[in-house]
């Protein structure tokens, strides 16, 4: 990848692919991530990702349900043993955390785990029950009775 003087705009410069510019005095940086001078250019450090930061949010407060439901949110995606570690952390640790319940059976569900996803539904109903928390007592419901359905099926 190179960069070129861009003849419509004296003193920047532009690369070769993803078209981002430098001012002599200014670098920024282009979709690509990097910074360009007049002579030579350099990756710059990758931002941190997601995970990255949220693992750093857990370091400063470790018992935070809302930073470990969002890391076992975030692992979801890419590894399911860790995003099931997650829940289960959050489901002893925080049982009033009522989102959790909803994720939790989820992936139960989808990992296989009916006896496991059965429990953290019925779980999930009686905790979001007494916690007067009635949107997320329907959203159980209705996740429930499509988990049920589909092991008729």
């Amino acid at each position: 990848m190179g960069f070129e003087k861009d003849k419509n705009l004296p003193g920047k410069y532009k690369t070769s692919s993803a078209g981002g510019f430098c001012l002599l005095e200014t670098c920024l940086p282009d979709r690509q991530g990097y910074y360009f001078t007049e002579t030579d250019y350099s990756p710059r450090p990758k931002a941190m990702n997601r995970l990255e930061q949220l693992l750093n949010f857990l370091k400063e407060d470790p018992n935070d349900a809302f930073t470990l439901y969002a890391i076992a949110t975030e692992y979801q995606k890419t590894d399911t043993a860790q995003a099931l570690a997650y829940y289960q952390k959050l489901l002893i640790q925080h049982p009033g955390y009522v989102p959790t319940y909803y994720h939790a059976a989820k992936l139960h569900a989808e990992l296989g785990n009916h006896a496991e996803a059965e429990r953290t539904f019925k779980k999930g109903l009686e905790v979001s029950l007494a916690a007067n928390n009635r949107h997320a007592h329907r959203e159980l419901q209705a996740a429930h009775q499509q988990f049920l359905d589909e092991l008729e099926e």
